[in-house]
């Protein structure tokens, strides 16, 4: 089941998710932070489907931004858009409704398969996210994020590689930025 997307630049890293899906094992477990109204999200679940693996996917946002249209901000239109648009995949999918570094708490240290983060853009806040989601993902996953051509992000993410030196293996392509755990790091 493929869907189009509609709401033009907000989706731009198809590729990276192929390459995700095809890398999780079956039973692993994927998680994006910064859901938004559900894009990559739900090409990520179409995609998951057509794997046929097994994999837990969750969801986390705060569903507290509205989203703007022609008449200005749209109170609780973020959620209403989310829900809708996740339909299809509803049963698969576990959402948090809470902020990133509270979440990452939910998870065990090294659990996690895949975690991709868009959510905050703050150099403060994608600096915390990295921190709080780093531990979580297991040797051989992979942490990763969106808009690496913005500065704050950019310059929290690069602090971070840098400290990781010879632990994992960094890469960056369609405007995302992967970091790859190393096996055999804890």
């Amino acid at each position: 089941m493929t869907h189009q997307f509609t709401q033009e630049g907000c989706f731009t890293f198809p590729k990276f998710y192929d390459r995700r899906v095809a890398a999780c094992p079956d039973g692993g477990t994927m998680i994006e932070v910064g859901v938004w109204t559900g894009h990559s999200l739900l090409y990520l679940m179409d995609r998951i489907a057509e794997s046929g693996k097994s994999i837990a996917v969750f969801a986390i946002d705060l569903f507290a931004d509205d989203v703007y249209d022609n008449n200005g901000p749209v109170s609780g239109k973020q959620w209403n858009e989310f829900h809708l648009r996740m339909s299809p995949h509803w049963k698969d999918l576990d959402v948090i409704k809470m902020d990133s570094q509270r979440s990452a708490d939910l998870f065990h240290d090294q659990s996690v398969d895949f975690c991709f983060i868009d959510a905050c853009h703050r150099y403060e806040a994608v600096k915390a996210d990295l921190a709080a989601w780093w531990p979580k993902i297991k040797p051989g996953g992979v942490l990763a994020g969106h808009d690496l051509d913005y500065e704050p992000v950019a310059r929290a993410v690069t602090e971070m590689e840098s400290s990781l030196s010879e632990n994992a293996v960094k890469d960056h392509a369609e405007n995302v930025y992967q970091i790859e755990k190393l096996r055999g790091i804890t």
